[in-house]
């Protein structure tokens, strides 16, 4: 619902939710994850999106570079929501 209002942020919100990666350095690591979570910003999708791109610039990270990974990740995020189909099968229908 949140990409209606906003894609970007939600694109953003759903690479930080995704990521994987600790938020201390280690060897190899080219960016480390910002240390922004979902419970401090109140759970809002798009507030997380704001912030977390927000640092990701801060550290330097191009527009292009993580609006790429937010997008693919937003798709996983996406696939993950039952559509009426999977409703109906998991309920025996």
């Amino acid at each position: 619902m949140a990409s209606a209002h906003n894609y970007h942020r939600a694109c953003v919100a759903a690479l930080a939710l995704c990521w994987q990666a600790p938020t201390k350095k280690r060897k190899g690591a080219k960016v480390l994850r910002p240390s922004i979570t979902y419970s401090a910003c109140d759970y809002s999708p798009l507030r997380l999106g704001g912030e977390f791109g927000d640092a990701l610039e801060a550290a330097g990270v191009p527009y292009e570079d993580y609006m790429a990974a937010g997008f693919r990740a937003f798709l996983l995020v996406a696939d993950q929501i039952p559509d009426d189909g999977d409703e109906a099968r998991a309920e025996g229908n």
